[in-house]
């Protein structure tokens, strides 16, 4: 990485959506760098997804997503009336590190069914150098 090539903002970055390909977040801790996660663009992600699933899959997904959106809007504007309710659930559902297993395979954890499986092969390597 070069400095060139590196915006460090302490404000929000408005750019279009087509400009993001990828981003890095992190997590920075007391020792340094905790974690670094990369972010694919939205329409990176759209593009695996419509090949993966086909157009109509898509189209569906978009019918649905506007929904989700015109509740995201109206519960916003009842914030900004003031007529949103809090909800504070502090120490509700709250996982004690005991109560996960973690091993080389998998990772246990309750409530959960299933065990997060982390041997898993790459589900995309024909979109994948």
């Amino acid at each position: 990485m070069h400095k060139s090539n590196l915006a460090l903002s302490q404000s929000h970055v408005s750019r279009p959506a087509a400009d993001w390909q990828t981003a890095l977040i992190n997590s920075k801790g007391f020792g340094g760098n905790n974690a670094t996660a990369m972010l694919l663009g939205p329409a990176v992600s759209r593009a695996m997804m419509a090949k993966r699933h086909g157009q109509q899959a898509m189209r569906d997904w978009e019918a649905k997503r506007e929904a989700t959106q015109a509740n995201a809007q109206e519960f916003e504007q009842q914030t900004l009336l003031g007529k949103a309710k809090p909800r504070y659930l502090f120490g509700e559902q709250v996982i004690d590190d005991s109560q996960i297993h973690i091993t080389s395979r998998e990772v246990k954890m309750p409530g959960q069914a299933l065990p997060v499986r982390l041997d898993l092969e790459n589900p995309f390597p024909d979109m994948t150098p």
